[in-house]
């Protein structure tokens, strides 16, 4: 975790959460073999975007994901 802080979630449960500043917090995964994907999957998430963001919301390597498909 690089900067992002833990928050509520949605239902106001403490620490469910992430909240990141829309500049340069982010959330990291090492690469591995068992993250690999071969098939369809669903990923899904609540994201709350304060202002205009223009950023990946999810990425693995160099492919950025905006509520598109792999």
């Amino acid at each position: 975790v690089y900067g992002a802080t833990l928050t509520n979630d949605r239902f106001g449960q403490s620490n469910k959460a992430y909240s990141f500043n829309g500049i340069d917090n982010f959330i990291s995964v090492n690469n591995s073999s068992t993250i690999t994907i071969d098939n369809n999957i669903t990923i899904n998430s609540w994201v709350k975007i304060s202002n205009s963001y223009n950023g990946a919301i999810l990425n693995k390597g160099e492919s950025s994901i905006l509520g598109g498909s792999w």
